[in-house]
Order: C-alpha cells, then sequence, then structure tokens
C-alpha cells in the first residue's frame, strides 16, 4: 500500500500555532490512516450531503406506521426529476477541457460512470447514519427502493447561447446562475426539448455550453448532484495541474495539492478561532465542491479537531468513512460520535423548486382549484392581512402569484422529518468543551423564489389543522412544534422555524427583513411574551475575513452590524477548500505564507507572478429544472425554477430547453413570486390547507397516483 505523505511548509513558513497543529495532526493515528486510504476505498461511495438520506429514511419515532413519510419515496414517490450541472465559473471551460485534453476527459467519463454507479446506501453509510441521526434506520423498504432505482444515469448535452433568454443573456455571464438549470433530454407535457444529441465525445466540435443532465425518479436523480459536481471540481484541478506542466514544466503531485490545502485550511481556522468574536457555531457544508475526495475526509477531520465552536458537517462521506476506522480500532459508539460531530443536513432548494412546477396552480390565490375555494368559506378569519414588514416600500398588492407551495414543500420537509429535536449528535460540543448551538430540523430556506415573497405569504398563512395533527400522532415531540406561549388557533406558517438560512443575496438585508417580518409578527404582545426571535444562518460567505468582520461589530466602512442580526450559525464549504500559489521557483514547492510580504515593485511584483504557479477552484452547481408526474398536467407549470435574493437575479435558475417564450414566462413568474406583498391570509390558508390535504391524503404526488394516471 502506498501512503501519501503531504508535503507541507516547514515551521518556519507557519505561524508557531498552525506549524504546531500541522505537525500535530500529521502524528495523529487516525490522519495516517485517511492518508492511507487506497485511491479505490475512495470511491466506493457517493459524495451526498446528509439533507439527501434525511428525505429517503423511514425512522422508528412514529407513535402509528401510517404517519411516517418519506419525501421522496413516498410523498414524491411517482415523480421524475431532471438534474441540470452548470459550471458558473472556471479557470478552465469544460469543452476546452474535452478539446484541449482528451485523455483526461475520456478518464473523467469514465469516472463518471464508476463513482455514480455505486448503491446509494451500502452498510457503511447506513451505520454512519443509524449513529449521527436518532432513530434513522435504512429498513428493508428503503434499500429495496435504493436497489430498484439506484443513481440515475447522466447524459451531456450542448446549450448554446440561442437556449438563454435576451434579457438574461444581458446580464452577462457572471450572472448566469440560470443557466444552471439544464435537465435531461426527456420531453415533458408534449414539449421537445433542444440540446438533444450526446455531447460526451463529440470532441468540442458542437459549439455552446457542455453541461449533464440527469433524469429518474426524484431521490434518483437527486443522488447524482454532489457526486458528480465534486467529481467536476477534481476534474478542473487536475486540468489545471496538468496544463503546468504542459506549458511551464511544473510537475504537481498529489501530495503538493494536499499539503498546499492543508496548510490553507489550517491557517483560516486559526484565524477563525483567534478573531471571531462572539459564539457562533461554525459548521462544514462541504462535500459537493471538494477538490478532493481525500482532502474533504482530511478537511473534516482537521475542523473536527482544531476549530473552536465547531457545529458539524453535511459530509456523509466522511462520516462514513471516518466511523469504518474508528470502528475498526475498538471505539465505542459514544466515542465515534464525539470523534465524528454530528452531521448537519438542513434542507435544498431541489424540494422547493419541484414541488412549486408540480403544484403551481394553488399560488395562484385568484384562480385556485374549486376544492380549494371551497376551503376559503370555512377557514376562520385569520386578522390583519400584511406582508413583511406591513406597508414597508416595493409592497405588491393585488393577486400575483404567492409562495403558498414553497410553504407546502417545507410543511412536508418537516412531516418527513424525524429529528425535529435535534440528531443524538446535535447539541454538540465544540473543540474546548462548549456547547454549540443546535441545527434543528425546523430551519426554512427562504430564497428559492425570494424571501421577501416567502415571508409575505409566511406571516399570512395559517398552518394547516392536518398538518398539525400530523405532527402530533406521528412524532413524541409534535406537541413542541410551536414557539412556547402560541396556540394553534393564532399559529401562522411563519412559526414553525426556528433557524432561517441565508443562502443568498445581500445578508444584512435579508437577516434584517425576517427580523423585521418577526417583530411585526409579536408586536402586539409584551417584549417578555414573545417567542424567541429567529435564529440566523448565514451560508453565502466568501471569505474568512467575511466571517469574522460579521462576528464582530464592525461591518463595512466600520458601520454597525446590529446585534439583531448577527448570524448564529455560519456554514461554508468552498472557503476551507482551495490552494495557495505554488512557488514554481522552488520545484513547484509552496511560496512562504508565514507572513505578509513588503509591497513589491512593479517589476518584482511581475516576477513574482512569473515564478509562481495558482489552481483554482471552479463554481460548480447542479439544480433541479423538470418535475413531472403523468397525473399533474392541469396543475404543473411548464419549468422548475429559483430565484435567489441577489439584486442581479445571479441565483436565477430555469430549463433553458425549452423555447425561449416559455423560458421568458417562467422567467416573469418566478420574479412575480420574489416581490412582498399583501397577502390574504383567508385564501393562501385555504390553498396551502387544500395542498397539503391533495399531497397527504390524496397522494396526487405517489406512484400510486402515477400509475393510475398512465392506466
Amino acid at each position: 500500500m502506498t501512503t501519501v505523505a503531504p508535503q507541507y511548509p516547514s515551521p518556519t513558513s507557519l505561524s508557531v500555532v498552525v506549524a504546531a497543529q500541522l505537525q500535530d495532526f500529521f502524528q495523529d493515528d487516525i490522519t495516517h490512516q485517511l492518508l492511507e486510504l487506497p485511491a479505490a476505498r475512495l470511491k466506493e461511495l457517493l459524495v451526498n450531503d446528509a439533507y439527501k438520506p434525511r428525505m429517503h429514511r423511514q425512522g422508528h419515532y412514529s407513535v402509528r406506521k401510517e404517519h411516517v413519510l418519506r419525501m421522496y419515496a413516498q410523498v414524491m414517490g411517482g415523480v421524475s426529476l431532471d438534474f441540470a450541472l452548470h459550471v458558473r465559473k472556471s479557470p478552465i471551460p469544460l469543452d476546452e477541457i474535452q478539446r484541449q485534453d482528451p485523455e483526461l476527459w475520456e478518464a473523467f467519463l469514465q469516472e463518471c460512470e464508476a463513482r455514480l454507479g455505486v448503491g446509494p446506501y451500502p452498510q457503511a453509510v447506513c451505520a454512519a447514519l443509524a449513529l449521527l441521526f436518532d432513530h434513522f434506520d435504512c429498513n428493508k423498504a428503503m434499500l429495496r427502493r435504493a436497489a430498484q432505482h439506484g443513481v440515475a444515469p447522466i447524459a451531456w448535452r450542448r446549450l448554446g447561447a440561442e437556449d438563454r433568454p435576451q434579457q438574461d443573456a444581458d446580464a452577462g455571464a457572471q450572472s448566469s446562475d440560470e443557466a444552471s438549470v439544464v435537465g435531461d433530454a426527456s420531453v415533458r407535457s408534449g414539449t421537445a426539448f433542444v440540446g438533444g444529441g450526446d455531447a460526451s465525445r463529440d470532441g468540442g466540435s458542437g459549439g455552446g455550453e457542455l453541461t449533464a443532465f440527469s433524469h429518474g425518479p426524484a431521490e434518483a436523480s437527486s443522488h447524482v448532484e454532489t457526486t458528480l459536481t465534486q467529481l467536476v471540481q477534481e476534474l478542473v484541478v487536475q486540468a489545471q495541474v496538468r496544463r503546468l506542466s504542459r506549458k511551464r514544466g511544473i510537475a504537481l503531485t498529489p501530495s503538493h495539492l494536499l499539503g498546499n490545502s492543508l496548510a490553507k485550511l489550517a491557517r483560516g481556522v486559526e484565524r477563525l478561532n483567534a478573531e471571531v468574536a462572539g459564539a457562533p457555531a461554525l459548521s462544514l457544508f462541504a462535500g459537493r465542491r471538494s477538490s478532493s475526495r481525500r482532502y474533504l475526509v482530511l478537511q473534516n477531520w482537521y475542523c473536527r479537531k482544531y476549530m473552536r465552536r465547531f457545529s458539524g458537517t453535511s459530509a456523509v462521506f466522511h462520516a462514513a468513512l471516518l466511523n469504518q476506522l474508528l470502528q475498526q480500532k475498538g471505539a465505542s459508539e459514544e466515542e465515534r460520535q464525539g470523534a465524528i460531530g454530528p452531521l448537519s443536513g438542513t434542507l435544498a432548494h431541489e424540494v422547493m423548486m419541484a414541488t412549486d412546477q408540480l403544484m403551481g396552480c394553488y399560488d395562484d390565490l385568484h384562480e385556485l382549484p374549486e376544492h380549494a375555494q371551497q376551503r376559503v368559506q370555512h377557514e376562520p378569519q385569520h386578522g390583519a392581512q400584511h406582508g413583511s414588514p406591513q406597508g414597508a416600500n416595493g409592497s405588491t398588492f393585488g393577486d400575483g402569484p404567492t409562495q403558498i407551495c414553497s410553504l407546502l414543500a417545507h410543511l412536508l420537509l418537516l412531516r418527513s422529518s424525524q429529528d425535529y429535536e435535534g440528531s443524538s449528535s446535535g447539541q454538540s460540543m465544540d473543540s474546548d468543551g462548549a456547547r454549540a448551538p443546535p441545527l434543528r430540523s425546523a430551519t426554512v430556506l427562504p430564497d428559492t423564489f425570494g424571501t421577501k415573497g416567502f415571508v409575505s405569504a409566511a406571516v399570512a398563512a395559517r398552518i394547516p389543522a392536518e398538518f398539525l395533527k400530523d405532527m402530533r400522532e406521528g412524532q413524541p415531540g409534535g406537541s413542541q412544534l410551536l414557539p412556547p406561549g402560541v396556540s394553534p388557533e393564532e399559529a401562522v406558517v411563519f412559526d414553525l422555524f426556528d433557524v432561517w438560512r441565508m443562502d443568498s443575496g445581500s445578508y444584512e438585508e435579508m437577516a434584517s427583513y425576517v427580523r423585521d417580518g418577526w417583530e411585526q409578527r409579536w408586536a402586539h404582545r409584551d417584549p417578555d411574551a414573545r417567542p424567541p426571535p429567529p435564529i440566523l444562518m448565514h451560508s453565502n460567505l466568501s471569505s474568512v475575513d467575511e466571517i469574522i468582520q460579521l462576528s464582530r461589530q464592525v461591518w463595512r466602512s466600520k458601520k454597525w452590524l446590529p446585534e439583531r442580526i448577527r448570524p448564529a450559525v455560519y456554514a461554508f464549504g468552498t472557503l476551507a477548500d482551495g490552494f495557495l500559489p505554488f512557488d514554481a521557483a522552488l520545484g513547484a514547492q509552496q511560496a512562504d505564507w508565514g507572513a505578509v510580504p513588503a509591497e513589491p515593485a512593479a517589476d518584482e511584483a511581475e516576477q513574482a507572478q512569473q515564478e509562481q504557479a495558482t489552481i483554482k477552484l471552479c463554481s460548480v452547481v447542479m439544480k433541479a429544472i423538470q418535475a413531472s408526474h403523468p397525473g399533474l398536467h392541469s396543475c404543473s407549470l411548464e419549468s422548475a425554477g429559483k430565484v435567489g435574493d441577489d439584486a442581479n437575479h445571479s441565483k436565477m435558475q430555469l430549463d433553458r430547453r425549452l423555447p425561449l417564450e416559455a423560458q421568458a414566462r417562467t422567467r416573469d413568474r418566478l420574479l412575480a413570486l420574489a416581490q412582498e406583498r399583501q397577502v390574504d391570509p383567508d385564501k393562501a390558508s385555504a390553498a396551502l390547507a387544500a395542498a397539503y390535504h391533495a399531497v397527504t391524503r390524496e397522494g396526487v404526488l405517489s406512484e400510486e397516483a402515477a400509475k393510475r394516471a398512465v392506466q
């Protein structure tokens, strides 16, 4: 067995703390075992985030088995999803790699086939999930469905600029996240999608953007996402290494790359430990964009050992491998839980995107389905009709679409989530032994169709009585679903969520908007009688510096960031990866990172730049852009989509295979959903109750309904 021994900077080139921690880290027995893992062992598992198995699971917490739901396998058992890969920004585009380095591209395609050809839930994964999620059970039904559907196949296609709406093209390449929604070559509702033909081995002759699509049952297609995006990250890194070798004679080895990244990580951890103010939780949402699988496990192990306030990881891959190693050493269950740390799975945009496309007719409150209109007559008057905040500038009045389906998706996720009160290690200890805030499953991701539109709907719509009944009967903790002192009669959907995850746009603006909505919601109560305010999570971070600045009272040109909106949780991944410059003049050894050098003269700076070699990560996503069910054509929309909170709509996504007119209609509707508006509480409550009833009582998204529709 070959040992991979990373070459990292000598202690003299690092701070005393970082050098000591790296020396300790590389002397650690677990670190040695992770470094010595055969490459084949690292390819045996999918690189899944923790939220995915949470949507597939079957637990033993329910008093009555019929109240246990699995989000994809049961609630959406008849739903097919198309996911689309999109490389937003890359030092080397995929089509350039395909043309200029066909050997590497062919090896990449083979890796895709191999790594996506494994089973979703092998014993190692199930054991880690059972260890770290209370009551988790990979039971026979779950394993049978995983064996039946596995991981969906992928197809490579080319999309040209003509497939993009002009208003989106005007935003520029930097804002083309909407292009991340490209599905598979399927046909939905009789609409012929453009971009046909297998482009994986066309040698780049076709022109246009090279991208991949998955298509299959909901969970099978979703399994592709994080494993493929991580593979693409590896490909882009390898392409840069090979280009440096060809053009500059610089030979960077896997040891160079690992050592460089770990030194960069160690410096970042040191700064977070020393400079972050207060006691926020730090959670590692890595995996999908990791530079290598070996680095992913080393990164997580390093953060668990040395990062203060560490509150968990989303990487099931790391948890499964480390759990195996610890079991082999004879570690107890408690010791393994402590060493791995919590699994911090929240949720993903894909569920809201799919639900909205499938059930989109419920968003149009002025054209509700007949059964929903009938419910309006029976819903009690709710009181004030308010957006959030009431009367704020920009409020939209009228009959525009309202985010009912986004609310519905969150209710379904809560219903299918077994660990509402936290996982077995959810109330974790950080490196210093201090309590870290738990990441509970009552987390909201409001930016899918815009946070302002979500809050407007959430403060207006009452919680469906059937949902409250299901939670009481299905979960022992269901009676604690609402905040203290809030009765079911007065509760609205806004009240359900402890943690609000800010994932796009201006954190300051969106966090203030959520907090304003909470303050307006409880303005009629004395301050001492109000429920706890929202816990704010920031997961749209660009640098360690940003975390440090946000944690302090100084923010952007010495403007104070108010305490009321300071994040309690920081979740990040890419900023804990990446590479520092390599010094080409030192034979591809790392540069001296111990101190900030003096500003060089212009000619010295140019020479230094020429002597350095850089490796950059790409920005890559894979999102759901088509959801279909054969029984829902009359209610469903043309495309799944996402808006996000960025002012330039850089996170907007829709299906670019559709005709331009359909893309334009989808874009206009997404922008309308994002608007703050005064929502009629009776209509919103009736629509949400009817939609919840249709899914949970009538099973309109189920596999059985799909079979009936095609008979």
